[in-house]
């Protein structure tokens, strides 16, 4: 944001400015950053048109964050509210004596019941502090969304998310835990799996990740005196023992790949290409029509439809952190 250098207005740049200007770019993902006041309605708004969205936001459970949300001074419709789909509360304990972090509950916000004036959850996921486990509590709706929007059957589903395991399972394994190890490798498998897999099978994706440093073509915005300056602590032996019987169990399909001929890293990170071009200004969606005031019904929305137009968008908050 970019506040005006006069007296008036003429020239300030909010947040609602910067969303607009994002969406024209045709973008896969919106990042918001941290939400704290007002601008929680602009983000609910992005939401609306069905884009993926991320936030953080400070709340300690998600019944505050529904509450703050919902509430002065940013105010948004509880109808609308269901634009979201994921909380991930975070928190910062003790374990072993070591201080850590832990995803306290991840929770699923399902839908407005008007007769209750209530927005209905569910838990998906709870950490358990005595055990240091995290519990299934439940069957995920956003699961069912997913495999029902993209026609696949359970047994694919069940891949799709074996595979994530996998590659999660490795850079722990492997002590692949920086920010660029990381972000290249999530960035590189959401564009292209297979090479992915197939780096990891072949065991090449280490020695990948420290090429992408000295490759001038791939901007990873990070550091590396800061970087290093972040305390990594060796994963415990409970961990290694999971993620080792994670890779055991991943034998039969990494042997598919093994000796495949893939494309370099670098190839499968995504990057700008001229078919991203940004529409003309005349096509541009007056969103603000999708957020009706705290209370208040959306006009020629049925409920429904609001909840289809929030389709496909995610919103991340924290303190608690929420997402899709």
């Amino acid at each position: 944001t970019r506040p005006s250098f006069g007296e008036d207005d003429v020239g300030d740049v909010d947040e609602f400015d910067l969303l607009e200007a994002a969406l024209r770019q045709r973008p896969d993902y919106i990042v918001f950053g941290e939400t704290r006041g007002e601008e929680g309605r602009d983000l609910f708004q992005v939401m609306s048109t069905g884009h993926t969205t991320y936030t953080t936001f400070h709340a300690d459970s998600v019944g505050e964050v529904i509450k703050r949300f919902t509430t002065a001074p940013i105010n948004v419709s509880k109808t609308l509210f269901t634009a979201l789909d994921l909380v991930s509360i975070q928190t910062q304990t003790r374990v072993g004596g070591r201080k850590v972090r832990r995803n306290k509950t991840l929770t699923e916000i399902n839908e407005y019941s008007p007769e209750n004036d209530e927005i209905n959850v569910r838990d998906v996921y709870e950490w358990r502090a005595e055990t240091d486990e995290f519990i299934q509590m439940g069957s995920s709706s956003t699961l069912e969304e997913i495999k029902f929007d993209r026609g696949w059957t359970q047994d694919r589903l069940d891949e799709a998310l074996f595979k994530r395991k996998v590659v999660l399972a490795y850079l722990i394994n492997e002590g692949l835990n920086t920010y660029s190890h990381v972000a290249a490798t999530v960035q590189a498998f959401i564009n292209d799996p297979e090479t992915i897999l197939a780096h990891i099978a072949n065991e090449r994706l280490k020695r990948s990740l420290e090429d992408l440093r000295e490759m001038e073509s791939v901007q990873i915005d990070v550091d590396p005196e800061k970087e290093e300056m972040v305390p990594r602590p060796d994963p415990p032996s409970e961990l290694r023992e999971v993620t080792a019987d994670i890779l055991e169990k991943a034998e039969p399909m990494l042997e598919e790949y093994r000796d495949a001929d893939t494309a370099d890293l670098e190839a499968a990170l995504p990057t700008g290409t001229a078919g991203d071009e940004a529409p003309a200004d005349d096509e541009d969606v007056d969103f603000g029509q999708f957020v009706p005031e705290a209370g208040e019904e959306p006009e020629g929305e049925s409920e429904s439809d609001a909840e289809v137009e929030a389709d496909g968008g995610a919103v991340s908050g924290a303190g608690g952190e929420a997402s899709r």
